[in-house]
């Protein structure tokens, strides 16, 4: 089932690359295309072409069956410079002077099948040449054994030198071709022609070597018929002697009725005759393989005596006599012809195995070339991999060192990428934890107060900024102007609280190229510090008032407990003892709630050099005083005597 749908698949394939090349003449779109072109490019286009049609109606004949035209050069042209659908026009165009040579429409079909064949392997060989040479070994060289052999039962000796010819002439135009659209490329848009600047190594190669190649084997076929005349004659006289011979040895004894005679070289036979005209009958060029004779055929038109089929065709009258009597004799020149070409072949197998070996180097080279730029494809392809390695495929010299190049620069920008990467994965934190800003540009106007920078995007284009400096910290920035390098605090004047540290570098005037800019958190931290620690200096002050305040009144409690255990100490009834108990509490609280006090007395102190005077006049009476109900208790009586100096101290507070 599979086999049955490929079998489907491939003609429908075909079918629709040839309509995608072929398609259909869009005049809208070919008459806008004429517009855009000047008409001094149009009118040079068409001498070109007229030129092109004279010049392939112009036949070259260096021997009967060796001849050439330019047809192919031109319609290769056409279709490089205009396309296919052009180019199958031109073929046709180009071709139609050999039906009036020929007689037939077999080099137009062919021309027009070669371009059709390079069509269909545009994708897959670039060269004219190569793709023209794969086209007359294989579709070419079938179809024209079949013509030659249907259409003129060519023996096999003229086809092959007839399919020889043709491929030498057409490859080696074909690589012309190749060369020049190589060096010349046509303007789309305008329509002219201008110099490539740069071409192809794999159109090159094949293209000069065919050309050589073809050019060298052309030649040597060319050599071997320049003397196909003098062969001709040479072997037309040869038969004369020979026919002369027998009849003077008597063996030829004509009459009016032909007798024949076999030619010992060639084969074939003679046809002697006192009658011409009894040689002109149908049944004697039967025989003999003839349509006519040479004499009785008018040059021009088609087929001539410039065409292989007409010396395959024709046959030679001559007269002679020999003891006494006149006599003529008629022989066929199809086998004089293919003995000229026989011998031609024979002269050209070193060079046609010299040219299939240069054909093969070409193949070979281009292989070469391709897997070359194979290799150095897929290492560019793998740019900015890190380790790339060295490709182990073959490559030419002439690339290894480029490849190898490559791969180290890659691999040290691999790394500069990786290391790109890490900076910019730390920027990206810095810019989280700090709002880093990476400027350049930097500009201070000291009259408006204004810091105007481009502020660098890692994943885009710098974005223009601007910051207005608080009124405090200008004199910052003014003090810094003139100089190289800067290291600056200041705040934005929007939020005061806000503090900023600008570092620049290479700096003219009141601008510097590049840049940092960052938010200082410790300035912040040390604020957030400082009421901490005010807010406990706050508390500690207030601790040691509380605590000042406190001892006074469990002061007075303790004493006042201690007078109540004096009161009831010569009592001992059992509720002065139960009262003692109580008292004896009491003392112990205010005795404990005493320590309290003095550790958060020693907590919260805060030292200070601050000092005050006291007057111990002063301090004295207030203990006096302070003394007083418990000293009247004990019926002490106490007496200050005091000076009349005045004693002051200094203490600390």
């Amino acid at each position: 089932m599979e086999t049955r749908t490929n079998d489907r698949i491939a003609p429908l394939a075909l079918r629709s690359s040839l309509s995608r090349q072929v398609g259909t003449f869009n005049l809208t779109r070919l008459r806008s295309r004429l517009e855009s072109v000047s008409p001094l490019v149009l009118l040079l286009w068409a001498i070109g072409a007229v030129a092109a049609l004279l010049a392939s109606c112009e036949r070259i004949v260096i021997a009967p069956g060796m001849e050439l035209y330019l047809a192919p050069f031109f319609y290769f042209l056409v279709y490089r410079w205009f396309g296919f659908r052009w180019g199958v026009l031109a073929a046709f165009v180009f071709s139609l002077p050999s039906l009036m040579w020929w007689g037939h429409w077999f080099t137009i079909g062919l021309s027009v099948g070669n371009v059709v064949f390079l069509g269909l392997l545009r994708n897959r060989i670039q060269s004219l040449a190569l793709k023209t040479f794969v086209y007359y070994l294989t579709v070419g060289a079938l179809a024209s054994y079949l013509f030659l052999t249907l259409h003129y039962d060519a023996p096999g000796i003229v086809i092959q030198v007839s399919m020889l010819r043709k491929l030498l002439t057409d490859v080696m135009l074909a690589a012309l071709a190749d060369a020049v659209t190589l060096a010349l490329a046509r303007n789309w848009r305008t329509g002219k022609l201008q110099l490539r600047r740069f071409i192809y190594l794999q159109e090159v190669l094949p293209a000069s070597v065919l050309f050589v190649a073809m050019l060298g084997g052309l030649a040597v076929l060319l050599s071997g018929v320049r003397d196909f005349p003098a062969a001709f004659e040479s072997e037309q006289r040869h038969v004369y002697h020979e026919i002369a011979i027998q009849a003077l040895r008597g063996n030829l004894q004509p009459g009016p009725t032909p007798i024949y005679w076999p030619l010992h070289d060639n084969g074939s036979e003679v046809a002697v005759s006192t009658s011409l005209d009894a040689l002109r009958e149908p049944e004697v060029l039967s025989r003999l393989g003839c349509d006519f004779l040479d004499r009785d055929r008018a040059d021009g038109g088609a087929n001539d005596r410039n065409t292989f089929a007409y010396w395959l065709r024709a046959c030679i009258a001559q007269n002679d006599t020999s003891n006494g009597v006149d006599y003529a004799f008629l022989y066929p020149t199809s086998s004089i012809y293919q003995g000229l070409f026989a011998n031609l072949l024979e002269k050209f197998r070193l060079p046609a195995m010299a040219v299939g070996l240069l054909i093969l180097l070409v193949i070979s080279l281009q292989r070469l070339l391709r897997s070359s730029l194979d290799v150095w494809t897929d290492v560019v392809s793998n740019f900015a991999n890190p380790d790339l390695k060295r490709p182990k495929g073959f490559t030419f010299a002439e690339f290894r060192i480029p490849i190898g190049q490559f791969v180290e620069e890659n691999n040290r920008h691999a790394s500069l990428l990786a290391e790109r990467q890490r900076l910019v994965t730390e920027v990206r934190d810095l810019q989280k934890n700090i709002n880093l800003q990476l400027l350049t540009e930097i500009a201070f106007d000291p009259r408006r107060g204004l810091l105007v920078y481009q502020r660098i995007n890692l994943e885009g284009p710098t974005a223009p900024s601007r910051m207005r400096v608080h009124p405090n910290d200008l004199n910052s920035l003014e003090a810094r102007e003139g100089d190289e390098n800067i290291y600056v605090e200041f705040r934005d004047a929007d939020d005061p609280d806000t503090w900023y540290l600008l570092i620049a570098r290479e700096g003219r005037g009141n601008y510097w190229m590049t840049g940092c800019l960052f938010e200082m958190r410790q300035h912040k931290l040390g604020r957030e510090t400082q009421m901490q620690q005010a807010r406990l200096m706050e508390l500690g002050g207030m601790a040691s008032a509380l605590s000042h305040e406190l001892k006074q009144p469990l002061f007075t409690i303790s004493l006042s407990a201690e007078n109540a255990e004096f009161i009831l100490e010569d009592e001992d009834s059992p509720r002065v003892a139960k009262a003692k108990v109580k008292l004896d509490q009491i003392a112990e609280q205010v005795k404990r709630a005493r320590s309290i006090i003095d550790r958060i007395s020693r907590y919260a102190r805060v030292d200070s050099a601050r000092e005050e005077v006291v007057d111990l006049e002063d301090t004295v009476n207030s203990a006096a005083g302070f003394m007083r109900p418990l000293l009247v208790q004990k019926n002490v009586r106490l007496q200050v005597a005091l000076s009349s100096t005045c004693w002051m101290i200094m203490s600390k507070v």
